[in-house]
C-alpha cells in the first residue's frame, strides 16, 4: 500500500531542517509533482479510507501524510496527528517518527519535547535512523530534556552505523571534541572521512581540519578502517 502513492512519500520543504540530514543530497521529486485531479482524489481517498476504517496501517499513514503534506488536501496538521496516531499505536515506525516531529515543533498538538522524545524513542527501538538520529540530537542540545552526551552519543552511533550522514558528522564532531567521549582525533578523522566520500561538505571540512592532528600513518590507517567499516556495513565500527 505504501508504494501506492510514491508522491507522499517523501519529504519536499520541511520545518524540521535542525535535525534532517544536510549531507544528503536533496530531492525535487516532492516538490515536482504535480496535484492529484480532483476526481483522481476523491477516488483515492475512498480507497484509503475504506483501508484504514479496517485497521490498515499503511492507508492511515498515507491519509495522515496527505493532510500533514498539504499539497493534495488543504494541510491539517490537527487531522494529520489523528491519521498518524492510529497507525503509530500499531507500530508503524514513520508515523511514530513524524508524531516526534508534530510534538517537538508544536504542529496541530501542544508543543512537548518530551511526547516527542518518547515517539522518537518508539521509532528509534524499531532502527529507524532517521529517529535515532533525532532522539541523539534532542539528548545533545538540552532541548527541553536534561543533556545528557552519553544517550546523545549511543543513539548517534545507532544511526551512524546505519550509514546516516549527519549522525556520523555529530559522531566526528564528539570525538574531536571531546563531548561525551574522550578526545580521539583518529576515530573523529575516519566518522568525518566517511560521509565526507559521499560529498558531505560540512564533512569534508571538518576531516581536512582534523587531518593536521594526526601524522601519515594514522591518516592512512584511518582511511582503511574507514573502508571495512563501510565493507563490514559497520560491524564493530
Amino acid at each position: 500500500m505504501r508504494g501506492l502513492l510514491i508522491i507522499i512519500l517523501l519529504l519536499g520543504s520541511s520545518p524540521f531542517a535542525w535535525v534532517l540530514a544536510e549531507c544528503a543530497p536533496a530531492s525535487d521529486n516532492a516538490s515536482s509533482a504535480e496535484v492529484l485531479p480532483a476526481e483522481d482524489l476523491a477516488a483515492l481517498m475512498r480507497e484509503l479510507e475504506a483501508l484504514a476504517a479496517q485497521g490498515d496501517i499503511d492507508a492511515q499513514y498515507e491519509i495522515g501524510w496527505l493532510y500533514f503534506e498539504g499539497r493534495h488536501l488543504a494541510r491539517d496538521y490537527a487531522t494529520a496527528h489523528q491519521w498518524f496516531l492510529l497507525a503509530a499505536e500499531q507500530g508503524d515506525v514513520f508515523a511514530q517518527e513524524l508524531l516526534g516531529d508534530m510534538y517537538r515543533d508544536g504542529l496541530g498538538v501542544d508543543r512537548s519535547v518530551e511526547r516527542a522524545r518518547e515517539w522518537y524513542r518508539r521509532a528509534a527501538d524499531q532502527w529507524l535512523a532517521t529517529a535515532q538520529y533525532k532522539l541523539g540530537m534532542i539528548y545533545s542540545l538540552g532541548d527541553g530534556v536534561e543533556r545528557d552526551y552519553g544517550e546523545a552519543f549511543r543513539y548517534l552511533k545507532f544511526a551512524a552505523a546505519q550509514g546516516y550522514d549527519d549522525a556520523q558528522v555529530r559522531l566526528g564532531d564528539m570525538y574531536a571534541q571531546g563531548i561525551g567521549v574522550e578526545v580521539d582525533d583518529e576515530l573523529a578523522y575516519m566518522w568525518f572521512y566517511i560521509p565526507a566520500l559521499g560529498g558531505c561538505e560540512e564533512a569534508i571540512e571538518k576531516r581536512d581540519r582534523v587531518r593536521p592532528r594526526l601524522n601519515l600513518l594514522q591518516a592512512w590507517a584511518m582511511r582503511y578502517t574507514a573502508s571495512d567499516c563501510i565493507e563490514n556495513q559497520f560491524r564493530g565500527c
